[in-house]
């Protein structure tokens, strides 16, 4: 038998897409939005974890290189740690997120 949980679209965004999925049923995906008029792509990271979604930015440190940048997540493993990406209109590159306990 196989179940399913609709896991809902982050708040201000159009669509979410699940990437990741670790042993506490935690998951990291992203979210985003095309604006086809404005030729713009909105992406935030998710973290799904008991019916809740959260975007990533709300839990980063003020000042760090994620800030107001697009953000993807794509993996997460056992200790909750979340590898993605990251970019604005010039740069890319990957980051990890690491949990503060």
């Amino acid at each position: 038998m196989v179940t399913s949980t609709d896991l809902g679209i982050l708040q201000g965004e159009a669509q979410s897409m699940a990437a990741a999925v670790n042993d506490s049923l935690q998951v990291a995906g992203f979210a985003r939005t095309y604006q086809m008029r404005k030729m713009s792509l909105t992406e935030s990271a998710f973290v799904w974890e008991n019916g809740v979604m959260k975007d990533l930015r709300d839990f980063v440190v003020q000042g760090a290189q994620l800030e107001g940048r697009r953000v993807g997540a794509n993996g997460i493993n056992n200790q909750g740690m979340i590898v993605g990406w990251a970019w604005d209109d010039v740069s890319a590159y990957p980051y990890i997120a690491v949990p503060i306990q």
